[in-house]
């Protein structure tokens, strides 16, 4: 980076610019094209794409002196603090549809924990970390180094800090790829046009807003192997039905869709807020008017067979009952997890093979 600013200067260039940006994503995507999916290339080139446009329009300087000669303390503080602001309110703004996204979080309190952050990265670990490299040849490296290590870790210990604060984020549910498409193509046309047309990008992205807004978890997901079972409260966390095994299945969707302090009921009890009622052998989960059984043994499948409306079976259960929607562990190990969303009357599934698509190293056949 310091050399590519340095150049530009030389010749005569604007060091930072649309042309600039766009010449490094066309160098990492020739060297990584596999990155252009990964959440650090998206929200790090998104991020500098909209603050190169802000700052185009020049309309924060910070200037320590005016014209005269006489330093300009408080005002060019106050500007430096005005800048920050601004700027992480921008980053953020046009980041957090992919944090959403990836991460399934959006922090609250980021705008706080970088005010001290970026001052800390600009005047202490930023020039410690020029003069380590300035003096790498030397051999003199160690020290500044260590003087930027320890204002990294300030760094950490500071992130740290405020993400333990209650309520630093909120959990947001899964979301279509097509919400952030739109949201990364409305907001790339915003920056890299002039005008006030330019604006017509928000065509694009407050659908995207929209859409991820009202993104909703599945209410019942079953993993391939038909041990791990959970279903989601109406704050879209899950709760799942115990045992020790699925530990990191269990783990995965808790970072994705939350985890609900919520129980799973036990054999003969019965939990009103989830519509879920169960006994040894299965559970009856109701949602928006249809019945769901969810059996472990061949006795459930036989006993509620005709009574339900979808039947979600662990066990082989064509041979059983062939009344209504069948579901069962010969599906989930062909195809993978199960993801369903009941809503009036209706029943939407999305299995692992589907999500990943018709491709060559998914094809089985």
């Amino acid at each position: 980076m310091v050399a590519v600013v340095l150049t530009a200067v030389l010749i005569d260039r604007t060091a930072l610019s649309m042309r600039t940006l766009a010449w490094a994503a066309l160098l990492l995507m020739s060297l990584y094209p596999e990155a252009v999916f990964g959440p650090s290339f998206q929200m790090s080139f998104l991020a500098v794409l909209c603050l190169i446009a802000l700052y185009e329009q020049a309309w924060i300087k910070v200037r320590w002196r005016t014209a005269d000669g006489e330093f300009m303390l408080v005002r060019a503080s106050a500007m430096y603090v005005a800048a920050l602001v601004v700027t992480d309110f921008v980053a953020g703004s046009a980041t957090s549809l992919f944090s959403a996204y990836h991460f399934n979080r959006l922090p609250t309190f980021s705008l706080i924990a970088n005010l001290g952050a970026v001052p800390i990265n600009g005047i202490w670990i930023m020039p410690a970390g020029l003069a380590g490299l300035l003096l790498m040849p030397l051999g003199l490296e160690q020290v500044p180094f260590q003087i930027m290590g320890v204002g990294v870790g300030l760094i950490n210990d500071m992130a740290e800090t405020v993400a333990a604060w209650p309520g630093a984020q909120i959990h947001t549910a899964p979301m279509p790829a097509a919400i952030m498409c739109l949201a990364a193509l409305g907001g790339i046309f915003i920056c890299i046009w002039k005008g006030r047309w330019r604006w017509l990008g928000l065509v694009l992205v407050v659908p995207a807003i929209g859409m991820a807004t009202f993104a909703r978890s599945p209410d019942l997901l079953v993993d391939e192997s038909a041990r791990v079972f959970a279903v989601s409260g109406d704050d879209g966390r899950l709760v799942f039905k115990p045992g020790r095994v699925g530990r990191f299945v269990k783990e995965v969707w808790s970072d994705r869709y939350g985890g609900s302090e919520g129980r799973w009921p036990a054999s003969g009890a019965e939990h009103a807020e989830l519509g879920l009622r169960c006994d040894g052998d299965g559970c009856i989960y109701q949602r928006s008017g249809t019945r769901v059984l969810i059996a472990f043994t061949a006795n459930a499948v036989a006993e509620d067979c005709g009574n339900t409306d979808v039947i979600v079976s662990a066990i082989a259960a064509y041979d059983l009952c062939l009344e209504g929607a069948i579901f069962d562990i010969v599906d989930f190990r062909r195809d993978g997890t199960h993801a369903f969303w009941i809503e009036d009357g209706l029943v939407r599934v999305r299995s692992a093979v589907q999500s990943a698509g018709d491709r060559f190293w998914t094809r089985t056949d």
